[in-house]
């Protein structure tokens, strides 16, 4: 009976292993069929917030220069050819001007000094 049992274990051991492979490909499949899928939706906005407030939305299809002065320092959003970034800005570190140019739905350009975020969405 020992050998029966080996054999069940053994088996159990493959059907296990059959099972995360299994698990693993679906999750690949579906991490890349997402990305697959977002890079051909259309964005559609350009959404921006100042201190959790809406302050502008924008066509992404829209050539715009934005300049936002206010009691947290100077932006300057640029949206051109259906890609945002930011131009420049005042803040300290520059990391939202290092960012550089966003162009799928779900990026963002986040200016924490300034309490600013731009955002692509549909």
């Amino acid at each position: 009976m020992s050998d029966e049992n080996n054999k069940e274990v053994k088996g159990l051991k493959k059907k296990e292993k059959l099972l995360i492979v299994a698990v693993i490909v679906v999750a690949v499949v579906v991490m890349i069929s997402g990305t697959v899928i977002n890079a051909f939706i259309p964005a559609g906005k350009v959404i921006i917030t100042v201190g959790n407030k809406e302050y502008e939305t924008v066509s992404l299809k829209e050539n715009k220069r934005i300049v936002i002065e206010n009691e947290y320092g100077e932006n300057i959003i640029i949206i051109k050819d259906e890609q945002v970034f930011m131009e420049r800005a005042d803040c300290p570190n520059k990391t939202c001007v290092k960012k550089g140019k966003i162009t799928k739905t779900g990026q963002s350009i986040v200016c924490l000094p300034h309490r600013l975020t731009v955002t692509i969405s549909d």
